[in-house]
């Protein structure tokens, strides 16, 4: 179907389309970042090349190596098929780590929505982008950490580095497990990392300064623009992105004593709002990684009705921002307000949460060992949500 509909029509006018021509330019021998992929795009005149570029980090040539691989059609046949798999699944992910029993009648609308109604998810699917793959690899990650299984996170962080704002986003990650002496995951994660970075340098050269100029490169033509260049006043973009820098940080002070069950989605939720906030975008593709906070505030608001309405519009207002042809506002508002939810979130949150814990613990003379401690703090909090 995915052939038939979109490759069909659409030749090679896909985000995939410069990263497969590149890997296959990188497996042959060639530095990606030192030529012009010209890239079929359909105008009124007819389809037409034009000069795109690879832009992307060496290493997603070997993680996503079996669709470098293949024929060009066969290949983002595939992936488009892929994409449309992970839009459904994630909303099924997502409320089952959250440990959120759903009617299937609620559980079918809630994926439509989170599908069809938040245009972003079809929107990666049409242009065969790569940002839905990432924020299932995020997810897959916060389940694997929280069960215990350091070798399957680490594998996901490490697919989850293949665009340049993700690989920020697992940095932080990263850094929150090593404060939290996640050894074993940071461990794996930079050995495999530091394997493939090694491997890419053997192949095509000390790549980080052309991928550097690269990025730089790309934001310059394809117009990339900042969520603060909406103020028009000179000081306030600055004002605004220390707010934000500091907020995501004030924020993390709060969450960062909890288990990883819940530490690890308020994280994600937390650098997501951040990132989107402060660096350039070159239109609001990457908004598809507000999923994730968006159905976690669902879960948290699920009990208040009178706040689920302003979050069922946010999903569906990704139309409206299409229909005025304005991204940048959406650039901006959309975070800001969701950062806002997840403010007032993390009172609901501590409020009725943690006051369960600290009564299930009071009447105890000592603290137990540090195993039975970590059993008992998980099972109580998983007995609470």
């Amino acid at each position: 179907m995915t052939h038939n509909v979109w490759v069909v029509q659409r030749g090679e006018g896909f985000d995939f389309f410069p990263r497969w021509y590149g890997a296959r330019v990188m497996l042959a021998g060639t530095n990606p970042y030192e030529i012009d992929i010209l890239q079929e795009v359909t105008t009124t005149d007819g389809p037409v090349y034009v000069p795109d570029y690879f832009f992307y980090p060496a290493q997603v040539t070997y993680l996503l190596l079996p669709f470098w691989l293949l024929p060009w059609s066969v290949s983002i046949s595939l992936w488009g098929g892929l994409l449309l798999i992970i839009a459904i699944a994630l909303p099924l992910l997502i409320t089952n780590r959250l440990q959120w029993r759903l009617s299937p009648l609620m559980l079918s609308l809630l994926t439509f929505i989170s599908v069809f109604v938040f245009r972003h998810m079809m929107n990666v699917y049409v242009l065969g982008q790569f940002t839905s793959f990432i924020l299932l690899c995020f997810v897959i990650a916060w389940w694997q950490i929280s069960e215990g299984h350091p070798l399957p996170a680490a594998l996901a962080l490490l697919f989850a580095t293949i665009r340049p704002e993700s690989i920020i986003i697992t940095a932080v990650i990263l850094l929150d497990l090593l404060l939290n002496r996640r050894w074993k995951v940071v461990g794996w994660w930079s050995g495999l990392m530091g394997g493939l970075f090694l491997l890419s340098v053997f192949q095509i050269g000390f790549w980080i300064p052309q991928f550097i100029s690269g990025f730089q490169v790309y934001s310059d033509e394809k117009g990339a623009s900042y969520a603060t260049d909406l103020l028009q006043i000179d000081i306030l973009p600055v004002v605004l992105v220390v707010l934000v820098i500091g907020w995501g940080l004030w924020m993390y002070t709060q969450v960062r004593s909890l288990p990883d069950r819940w530490r690890v989605p308020w994280l994600l939720s937390i650098v997501i709002v951040v990132i989107l906030l402060i660096l350039p975008q070159t239109n609001n593709y990457t908004l598809v990684y507000l999923l994730l906070p968006l159905l976690f505030l669902t879960w948290l608001y699920r009990s208040q009705w009178w706040s689920l309405p302003l979050l069922f519009v946010i999903l569906c207002s990704p139309w409206l921002f299409f229909a005025i042809d304005n991204f940048e506002v959406e650039q901006l508002i959309t975070p800001l307000t969701i950062g806002g939810y997840l403010t007032a979130g993390w009172f609901t949150f501590k409020k009725q949460l943690l006051p369960s814990l600290r009564a299930c613990f009071k009447s105890q003379s000592q603290e137990p060992d540090t195993e039975r401690w970590a059993n008992l703090r998980s099972m109580r909090w998983d007995i609470a949500a």
